[in-house]
């Protein structure tokens, strides 16, 4: 089961205004496109879609889109919002939508779900044959990590799990990598976001987040697709197609 994230609506919209989200933002809205002119790309599920900033997206390029959450209040402003698409209020892990679709979007939810196989299962279940998984969680391979772990580490906080208290594990482009391919997937693009954690250090140094954009070259230059800088960074993404039946069943 997945958990409801404790962000209030206003504070989702707030950070997605952030330097360091405006260019992750910009450069999936990018990569989404590309897939959409590689790839027939028509109907696209939404979990964990929340107030609606991708949904949006989704609707203004003419996607047939299906959103679903577990926040009621969360999704009827989505629904309010973004009156053109599909609205399912339920637990991605368990849902049955009753269709197949050419991409799940999965930003940033994998790490809010108990079981993480299940969830899986379900994606691999709802999408056609050769689909797409779009999935990006936060990631233990990073120098972000590294910095802030031992912070909380000291302060005692030993289960911390990031910013967000309904997080419930952290991966890596490796241990993700081996548990999407156990669900019957194959990776065909990597990449990843915040190299540099200056808003942790500033943060730390000086109470208050204070971003610029010359930490974000590796993004700017879009270095952040290439060797070793595309799992590094503390946001990781995957793009993954469907090959088989998965083996956790």
């Amino acid at each position: 089961m997945a958990k409801i994230s404790n962000l209030k609506i206003s504070d989702y919209w707030d950070i997605n205004q952030s330097l360091y989200n405006q260019i992750k933002n910009k450069f999936i809205k990018e990569a989404l496109l590309f897939l959409k002119q590689k790839r027939e790309i028509k109907k696209v599920w939404e979990p964990g879609a929340g107030p609606g900033f991708w949904t949006e997206f989704f609707i203004s390029q003419k996607f047939d889109l299906t959103a679903s959450d577990i926040n009621k209040i969360a999704l009827q402003e989505n629904q309010q919002n973004n009156p053109n698409a599909k609205f399912i209020l339920g637990d991605a892990t368990e849902i049955n939508l009753n269709d197949k679709f050419d991409l799940i979007f999965a930003k940033d939810v994998i790490e809010h779900v108990e079981d993480d196989k299940k969830l899986i299962n379900n994606f691999e279940k709802h999408l056609k044959e050769n689909g797409i998984l779009f999935i990006t969680t936060q990631n233990s391979f990073s120098l972000n990590y590294f910095l802030e772990k031992i912070y909380h580490y000291l302060k005692g906080e030993k289960k911390w799990f990031g910013w967000d208290k309904t997080h419930v594990r952290f991966y890596n482009f490796f241990t993700l990598r081996k548990f999407l391919k156990q669900g019957g997937f194959k990776i065909i693009k990597r990449f990843s976001f915040y190299h540099f954690p200056y808003r942790a250090l500033t943060k730390f140094l000086t109470g208050k987040i204070r971003e610029k954009r010359i930490f974000h070259l590796i993004e700017t230059t879009k270095l952040n697709d290439k060797f070793l800088l595309n799992i590094t960074g503390w946001n990781i993404g995957l793009i993954a197609e469907k090959q088989r039946k998965n083996k956790f069943e």
